[in-house]
C-alpha cells in the first residue's frame, strides 16, 4: 500500500499536511536490473545507490517531527524502489508495506494524494521525489519511475513535473484544494539526445488537470518548488548517506544551517524569533530553507570537485511557507579563546544570556568555565541569541569589562577574551 501513515485509519477531514514521497534507485529495465528486454542503451542511464535512501530519510524525518509541523500530519504516501544496499539501512517491517515506485503505483498514489489534499484549502501538501530526471531541450522536466524503459512507449513511465504541479491546482472538480504546496525534486536535469529527439509533451502524466472555466476557482496557491540542480547539470549523492540535496534539506529543516534571515532589533542586535501563531517562535520556512540548503549543497559539491552553483527555486513559485517549528533556538558553533594564549591558565570565563524583553544580563550563566580553560581554544555550541561574556582573572582588577557578542544561526562565531597584562 502507498498510504503508510496513518495506519488503518481514515484521515480526518481537517487542515493537515499531506505528503507524497517517492524514491527510485533500482530501475528494472536499466543495466543491472532484472527486467527483459533492457531499455535502449542510447538513454545512457544506470542504477542509482542513494535516491531511495534519501526518500526514506525524508519520510523518517516527517514521522519524527510530526508534532512540530505547522499543521498536524494527516497522510503520508511512500513509494520506494531501493537498491539491495539501501534495503539494509531501512526497517524491513515498514518496507513490507511499501510499494515500488512504478508508474502505475505512482499514478494511483498521486490521485489519492490529490483527493485528500482537496478536502480543505487550509491544508498543506509536501512532495519529494529522488531518482533519475531529465531536462528537455525546449521546456519541460521529467522524472523517471522504476519501470522506465520497459517495452512500449518510454514516455509512459516518466512524469512531466509540470503535470503534477498543474494537476494540483484548484479547479471545478477540486475547489477546496490545499493552498500551501511545497515540491522537492531531487533529480538530475541534464539534457540528452535520446530524450530531446522527442516532443516534451510526450512525457507521462498522472493527474488530469481540472477545468478553470465557467467562473471556476482561481489559482491562489502559495507554492514553493525546489530543484536539486541547474538545467543541464547532474545531481549528486553518496552511497549510504543520501543525496547532497536530501542531506542539505534535513540539515536545513533541523535548523543546523539556519541562514541569517531573521529579525534583529536595531540597538543591541538581539537575534529574535519570528512571530508565529501569535507567539515568538523559531520557525524554519522555505525562505530560510532555500538559503541554508544552497550553502550546504555548495559546500558538498565543492568538496567533491563539482560545480557548487546548483540549487534552484522555480522563480515564479517561491512563496515563504512555514515548515518546522523548532523546540528551541538553533545551536550555533562557538570558539572561545583567551588572548594572550598563556593567560587561559588563570582566567575563568562566564557567559550569560541577555534578556530579550528588557536587555538586561541574566544572572544565570549558560557557560561557567573554570580556570584553566580546557581545551583551549574552547569549542562548544550556544543557542542563537545575544550574550555577555566576562573574564575573571587573578589580578588586582579581577573583573574585566564585560564584552558582548551575538550568536547568529548559520554563522559560526569565534570570540576572543583579551586579558590585560
Amino acid at each position: 500500500m502507498t498510504l503508510i501513515f496513518p495506519k488503518g485509519n481514515t484521515p480526518p477531514v481537517q487542515p493537515g499536511v499531506h505528503a507524497l514521497i517517492a524514491g527510485v534507485s533500482y530501475y528494472e529495465y536499466l543495466p543491472g536490473g532484472k527486467g527483459l528486454p533492457l531499455a535502449n542503451p542510447d538513454f545512457d542511464l544506470r542504477q542509482l545507490d542513494c535516491a531511495a535512501l534519501s526518500a526514506w530519510n525524508i519520510y523518517q524525518w516527517l514521522l519524527n517531527h510530526q508534532d512540530k509541523l505547522p499543521l498536524p500530519l494527516s497522510t503520508v504516501r511512500l513509494l520506494l524502489s531501493p537498491s539491495d544496499g539501501e534495503r539494509q539501512l531501512m526497517d524491513p517491517v515498514t518496507l513490507k508495506d511499501v510499494e515500488p515506485c512504478t508508474f502505475d503505483n505512482f499514478l494511483n498514489a498521486a490521485n489519492d494524494w490529490r483527493e485528500d489534499a482537496a478536502k480543505t484549502k487550509e491544508s498543506m501538501t509536501l512532495f519529494y521525489f529522488a531518482g533519475h530526471g531529465v531536462k528537455h531541450l525546449r521546456d519541460n522536466d521529467a522524472v523517471l519511475m522504476e519501470d522506465f524503459g520497459k517495452r512500449g512507449p518510454w514516455s509512459r513511465t516518466t512524469l512531466a513535473t509540470e503535470n503534477l504541479y498543474y494537476g494540483m491546482a484548484p479547479s471545478a472538480n477540486f475547489p477546496e484544494m490545499a493552498e500551501k504546496q511545497v515540491y522537492f525534486y531531487d533529480a538530475c536535469r541534464n539534457t540528452h539526445p535520446a530524450f530531446s529527439n522527442y516532443d516534451s509533451t510526450e512525457f507521462g502524466t498522472v493527474l488530469q488537470a481540472g477545468s478553470l472555466v465557467n467562473n471556476g476557482p482561481q489559482d491562489r496557491r502559495n507554492t514553493s518548488v525546489f530543484l536539486a540542480t541547474v538545467p543541464g547539470d547532474y545531481a549528486y549523492g553518496l552511497p549510504q548517506q543520501g543525496s547532497f540535496f536530501s542531506q542539505a534539506l534535513l540539515k536545513g529543516l533541523n535548523g543546523e544551517m539556519y541562514a541569517e534571515h531573521m529579525e534583529c532589533t536595531s540597538e543591541l542586535g538581539y537575534v529574535n524569533p519570528k512571530i508565529y501563531d501569535g507567539e515568538k517562535r523559531w520557525v524554519i520556512s522555505t525562505r530560510e530553507l532555500f538559503e541554508s540548503m544552497k550553502e550546504e549543497i555548495a559546500r558538498l559539491l565543492e568538496k567533491w570537485g563539482k560545480n557548487p552553483d546548483a540549487l534552484r527555486e522555480d522563480g515564479s513559485r517561491r512563496a515563504d511557507i512555514h515548515l518546522h517549528i523548532l523546540d528551541m533556538p538553533p545551536l550555533v558553533p562557538i570558539t572561545l579563546s583567551i588572548h594572550p594564549p598563556d593567560a587561559h591558565e588563570r582566567t575563568r570565563v562566564r557567559v550569560n544570556p541577555i534578556r530579550e524583553d528588557d536587555g538586561t544580563v541574566d544572572a544565570i550563566a549558560i557557560w561557567d568555565l573554570p580556570k584553566p580553560i580546557q581545551p583551549h581554544p574552547y569549542e562548544d555550541t550556544l543557542p542563537a541569541g545575544s550574550y555577555c561574556v566576562r573574564g575573571i582573572i587573578e589580578t588586582e582588577d579581577p573583573n574585566l569589562e564585560p564584552q558582548f557578542f551575538i550568536a547568529k544561526p548559520g554563522e559560526p562565531k569565534t570570540f576572543m577574551v583579551r586579558v590585560k597584562q
